[in-house]
């Protein structure tokens, strides 16, 4: 007889808990939308790998295998106290900019637009994330733990050979930092050859798609990228990242023109649109609650969502903003001011690009937003109107 059954994730997500409870683990939080749980100490719990693994195992098997689970993540390798113990435990890792939702806050900082560069501390059975809290007790500041993580990734990353009409796929066994290396000064700059420049994909955390700069190839693989980001667990980019003449690592849309600039441009988008829905849903979720925004330092006004559309200029983003509405725009590509009639219907609409709309308007960024939100509180008046109709474009 087969006892094999199938949990769904918040079946699982209890189940954890309750093994949580036993061993002693206060304080962890359950993030649905990342499917993990967070624990004070910085600690993330993802839960999609083990959750995959026990497909078809029966109620005492699941049991079982996530008790071994946080058992090692349980295990006695604390993190160091004193900085020159810790300093060569540390390694960037990239991650989404919605990473850790509202309430969990790891050091970070921008990468490249929607992913941001995270610290681990790479202990033997688990990593933590390097917090505010951990700095303090070290006694040292935000750019010397970067610096110092950097310095350690060098050691890892490898000098490779890129062939013309391949690509390479380096899945990461959990101690690569694969995706990282583009962290590297000149790392991927230095797989160029015979004149086209290299190019990578990151798809998901673990894992790191190298090619060299052919159309029809880097066509196909921003193809298969975006389908593996649809369907990771971890997912990380669509996108495409190459160098420009410097040497620096840039997203494939702002590197010049290209054949594959459309796809470029789509990826870009559905980025955008992928990081602003999970902000916008967890914003949505804390407005619900007693005390809605104040514990984020946020004031009361319902956060835009971002659509994402293809006009004969390509692929773009686009959010709406309701009149008399106090909202939380996101930066997209233009915002869409929706005019109604007393009867609250919708008359008109106008696509105003961001940057012109931030130019004429009152837009207050929100600091502790990422992705940024600008506060839009005050309904544009009848001059200014009128001006925003004018720079009004058609898409």
């Amino acid at each position: 007889m087969d006892n094999s059954q199938q949990l769904t994730r918040g079946e699982f997500a209890a189940l954890v808990r309750r093994h949580l409870d036993d061993l002693g683990i206060e304080g962890a939080k359950y993030q649905p939308g990342e499917f993990c749980f967070e624990l004070p100490d910085g600690l993330v719990i993802n839960l999609h790998n083990i959750f995959r693994d026990t497909a078809g195992e029966t109620p005492e098997e699941w049991s079982e295998r996530v008790r071994r689970f946080l058992t090692a993540l349980n295990a006695d390798d604390e993190v160091p106290a004193d900085w020159e113990s810790v300093r060569s435990m540390l390694f960037p890792a990239l991650r989404p900019s919605t990473y850790g939702g509202l309430d969990f806050r790891p050091l970070s900082r921008p990468a490249f637009p929607f992913v941001d560069e995270l610290i681990v501390i790479d202990l033997p059975e688990r990593r933590v994330f390097v917090t505010d809290d951990h700095l303090a007790g070290w006694g040292i500041t935000p750019y010397e733990v970067f610096d110092v993580a950097r310095e350690n990734l060098a050691g890892k990353a490898p000098a490779l050979e890129l062939e013309e009409g391949g690509y390479s796929r380096i899945v990461d066994t959990g101690d690569l930092y694969a995706t990282s290396w583009l962290l590297l000064p000149g790392w991927l700059a230095s797989l160029s050859a015979e004149g086209r420049r290299a190019v990578a994909f990151i798809p998901e955390d673990e894992c790191l798609i190298l090619a060299l700069d052919e159309p029809e190839l880097i066509g196909h693989l921003f193809e298969a990228a975006e389908e593996q980001y649809v369907d990771a667990v971890r997912r990380l980019s669509p996108q495409a990242y190459t160098t420009v003449e410097s040497g620096a690592v840039v997203p494939f849309d702002l590197a010049g023109p290209h054949p594959q600039l459309p796809a470029a441009q789509r990826a870009r988008c559905g980025l955008a649109g992928t990081e602003y829905h999970a902000q916008q849903e967890e914003l949505i979720e804390a407005l619900d609650k007693e005390d809605g925004f104040a514990p984020y330092g946020i004031d009361p006004a319902y956060p835009s969502g971002v659509n994402f559309s293809a006009g004969d200029d390509g692929s773009y983003t686009i959010a709406p903003w309701a009149a008399e509405v106090e909202m939380l725009l996101p930066e997209a590509d233009y915002i869409d001011l929706c005019l109604t009639d007393e009867n609250d219907e919708i008359v008109e609409t106008l696509a105003i690009p961001f940057a012109t709309l931030a130019s004429v308007t009152e837009l207050t960024r929100v600091p502790t937003l990422n992705p940024p939100r600008y506060l839009a509180r005050n309904w544009p008046d009848a001059p200014t109107l009128a001006r925003l109709r004018a720079l009004a474009v058609d898409l």
